[in-house]
């Protein structure tokens, strides 16, 4: 790199401290004049350290005599599923990566009793080396802080290259490779301000001289390579990647891999791009290392023992659609892709759905293709490559190809009772997943679960129950929720289930139907969406923007005729579509937005695109937020309860008023809803009752449902912040000023009246459903988290 300052280096070197860089300009390593640098706010947030404890260690005088080891867990886990980092540091040369090419053996060998060096083969082979194991007491990292130090040494490196270069953090080992190498670059003041190589070159150690520092790019810089195998000799001889490390004989032998060059890219500079707010690196968890010496203790509170299984964070793999010619053109994924199609049509002719035959000469032919997906845990990693052959739904003539088409689908508000019952009634959780269901029987009638004991609920056909209602299924096609209070009732279900069916069963699953899971010591559980919050900010070229914590203050309903520029009708019809059922299911906060933005799907302007990114910023900077099922604080309150709310003439183009109501369960929210009116109110009182209406109707729905799984209910309570809506709801006749009112809507007033319903006025700053109605600031907008369960992912349950 040329023409570059004090912050260009401090960046490509992976933010050293200034002495170092002060003595690299000194010496002439590096050309210029070197002038202090300002503060690094990646260093700032990177490097904050606790007080030193001072302890005498172990001194080395020649190189390879006295090494420090160590073994460091990172989290999340790499895609080859990594999740380890084997620190070596020599006593002398502080060299943390040792390659002995000259058969120099060590001496001893020092690390703590962490037990990942007590492995019998291990010892022998130290014994054959005649190599003495040195080991501190168990529970004292001190005693072996010189690794220990190391290891915060080289997570702040890792660190702060992740957080300039924005690579995804599942290639952290990268960025400890690179970071490995970086260090023994620089100086280091134990041993006279040399690098380590520079002190093994000159002993004859290592028999390369160092590299030098002007052939060093910074971690993640585009950069365009030649391609070595062209498809066509018509296509590009170049294509653009990221530089990750430094090899021998290239500046970037090492690249990130095909299948997430479409990452958004840094723009080509003559200089460095400046420096991003850490934000990518924010779930990168690791072992906990206590510095001894001159070392310092690290802050994390979220850190472990690398012998002990840590808190698995937060992380999102992108397994976007594959197409098969993608597939194919990529030498090291086409194996495992050809693999997951090699089973596919195992299983189709194992089920006997048809043969090979050749092409026919007359009759139609349905056309089909590969579906192919990658398939992730909860910890974000790669486990499984799926292929299925589909066939053209719009080729298929109905009574010729196919008569009806049905699966059962679960509904979204019965899962949500049932994660609430699992935290307010100590019912255990269990998911299972049945292999190519779709595969299973002919068939032409509805059925029930006779066999394994089941019935199916009134108030829901994908609800299943046993004779005494002890266990509860969820059935979402294939896709199996079950909780019950005894395990051994679950299990002998599961089990009589598997006979029939090859499926998959996990106790307090973490993944389920699109949702994350998360169960936290209190008992709560949490509910995110955070695969399908990345996949949107992906999609939409937005992983560079900056993020925001305020929903969109204005209202776009201001003008009958939108004069903006015309965009494309399918991405912003796409992303709409995404965006509601992120709002259906995790995020009420943003039904509101959504449900504006939906209006202008035909015939979308370049406003109402700002004001969809808007939305995507806004998603980007709540990225954490978690739907939390808590246990009820108040045991009197009313089990099921409405709230309805609206907002009056709100659009200013119709003046049509905008309702919205939530349903909560123990005090949980598990079902909302807002939509425009179709019909122009005449006052608040009119448009108040008229919601109140609609969330009856709901509200008495997941009674019935409660009923059916043997809860006691009793009449459930409906929350209005309006006083002239309450009052008519409870009079026994209208008045001259109510009389407009329809007919259709006195179903509250019945209700009332048959005391089957409890109205209850509500001040309007404990109205839950305002964020349904109109647009808050973020004030407002920060009570709403509170009131809908609506948490941090890292903030107190």
């Amino acid at each position: 790199m040329t023409n570059t300052n004090v912050k260009d280096w401090h960046t490509i070197l992976g933010h050293p401290s200034d002495s170092y860089l002060k003595h690299l300009f000194k010496e002439g390593k590096i050309k210029g004049k070197f002038k202090p640098s300002k503060d690094c706010q990646i260093c700032q947030k990177a490097k904050i350290q606790n007080r030193p404890h001072n302890r005498a260690l172990p001194s080395s005088t020649t190189v390879f005599h006295w090494l420090h080891t160590d073994t460091l867990e990172i989290t999340p886990a790499t895609e080859q599923g990594i999740k380890y980092v084997l620190v070596i540091v020599d006593g002398y040369a502080f060299v943390n990566e040792l390659h002995n090419k000259v058969n120099v053996t060590p001496a001893f060998l020092h690390t703590d009793r962490g037990g990942e060096f007590d492995l019998t083969s291990f010892q022998q082979f130290l014994f054959n080396k005649v190599i003495s194991l040195k080991q501190g007491p168990a529970d004292s990292p001190q005693t072996n802080g010189v690794s220990e130090r190391f290891n915060q040494t080289l997570l702040t490196k890792i660190f702060c290259l992740l957080a300039q270069s924005k690579i995804p953090i599942w290639l952290w080992n990268e960025a400890a490779n690179h970071s490995s190498l970086l260090l023994n670059l620089l100086p280091h003041k134990a041993i006279g301000m040399n690098s380590p190589y520079e002190v093994l070159y000159l002993k004859n150690m290592i028999l390369e001289a160092p590299i030098k520092l002007e052939r060093l790019m910074p971690f993640g810089l585009k950069t365009t390579v030649h391609v070595q195998k062209m498809l066509s000799k018509l296509a590009l001889r170049g294509e653009t990647l990221r530089a990750l490390t430094f090899e021998k004989y290239s500046d970037i032998d090492r690249t990130i891999r095909q299948d997430v060059v479409s990452l958004p890219l840094p723009v080509v500079r003559d200089h460095l791009p400046s420096i991003p707010a850490i934000s990518s690196v924010d779930n990168i968890e690791c072992s906990n290392q206590q510095d001894t010496g001159n070392t310092n203790e690290t802050t994390q509170s979220n850190v472990k023992r690398s012998r002990r299984k840590g808190n698995v964070p937060d992380r999102v793999l992108l397994a976007d659609l594959v197409t098969y010619s993608k597939a194919m053109n990529y030498p090291i994924k086409s194996k495992r892709w050809k693999e997951a199609m090699d089973l596919e049509f195992e299983l189709l002719t194992s089920h006997n759905t048809g043969e090979l035959v050749p092409y026919p000469k007359d009759g139609k032919v349905i056309g089909g293709m590969w579906r192919s997906t990658k398939k992730c845990n909860e910890y974000g990693e790669v486990y499984r490559y799926k292929a299925r052959w589909v066939v053209f739904g719009n080729h298929q003539e109905h009574l010729l190809h196919y008569f009806d088409t049905w699966a059962s689908v679960g509904r979204n508000e019965s899962f949500k009772v049932m994660v609430s019952l699992v935290v307010n009634s100590n019912y255990i959780p269990y998911q299972f997943d049945i292999e190519t269901a779709f595969l299973h029987g002919e068939m032409d009638t509805t059925f029930t679960l006779t066999k394994c004991g089941m019935t199916k609920a009134k108030s829901d056909d994908s609800l299943y129950l046993n004779h005494d209602k002890s266990l509860i299924l969820h059935m979402h096609i294939d896709d199996g929720f079950l909780i019950g209070k005894e395990d051994s009732t679950i299990k002998a279900f599961v089990s009589a289930l598997s006979k029939d069916f090859s499926l998959k069963s996990k106790v307090k699953p973490t993944q389920h139907l699109g949702y994350k899971l998360e169960w936290y010591h209190d008992g709560s559980v949490g509910l995110s969406q955070p695969d399908l919050i990345k996949k949107l900010i992906h999609d939409n070229d937005m992983d560079e923007s900056r993020s925001l914590k305020t929903l969109c203050n204005g209202n776009l309903m201001t003008e009958i005729e939108d004069k903006g520029e015309v965009v494309a009708i399918t991405p912003y019809q796409q992303a709409i579509g995404s965006l509601n059922y992120l709002a259906q299911h995790t995020r009420p906060d943003i039904m509101f937005t959504v449900n504006q933005l939906s209006r202008y799907s035909t015939k979308p302007t370049s406003r109402h695109w700002t004001a969809l990114k808007h939305l995507l910023r806004y998603l980007k900077g709540t990225m954490l937020l978690v739907l939390v099922f808590s246990k009820a604080k108040d045991k009197n309150e009313t089990p099921l309860a409405g709230w309805a709310d609206a907002d009056y003439a709100n659009d200013k183009i119709d003046r049509k008023s905008i309702p919205g109501y939530v349903i909560t369960f123990l005090g949980n929210p598990i079902c909302w809803w807002s939509k425009k009116q179709l019909v122009v109110t005449q006052s608040t009182t009119e448009v108040e009752f008229i919601v109140m209406n609609v969330c009856v109707k709901q509200l008495l729905w997941t009674s019935y449902l409660l009923t059916d799984i043997g809860l006691d209910m009793v009449k459930p309570v409906l929350y209005n912040d309006n006083s002239g809506a309450t009052t008519i709801s409870k009079q026994a006749s209208l008045n001259a000023n109510t009389k407009h009112i329809e007919v259709q809507f006195q179903y509250v007033r019945d209700l009332v009246m048959k005391r089957q319903l409890n109205l209850v006025q509500v001040g309007s700053g404990d109205m839950i459903a305002d964020v349904l109605t109109k647009p808050l600031g973020l004030q407002k907008l920060t009570e709403v988290y509170q009131q809908l369960h609506l948490k941090g992912i890292r903030g107190v349950l």
